[in-house]
């Protein structure tokens, strides 16, 4: 899933994103996969794991072509 962060992410700290899935926007908690970035209110994200209620998430690089 893809998103954007809807409260910062403190380096090694849980934040909130916002994704949609299921159908519907979801905020979720979540933490940066690397544990020294920061990721401010605004970035978009890609969802790279889920463990227990918690998303780990990677910047997105908006400008690759990826799927």
């Amino acid at each position: 899933a893809r998103g954007t962060v809807y409260r910062t992410i403190q380096p090694g700290q849980l934040g909130q994103v916002q994704v949609e899935y299921q159908g519907a926007l979801r905020t979720e908690s979540a933490m940066a996969q690397d544990e020294k970035l920061k990721l401010e209110t605004g970035k978009f994200i890609k969802v790279v794991d889920a463990i227990a209620e918690r998303l780990i998430v990677v910047p997105l690089d908006i400008s690759s072509k990826e799927e």
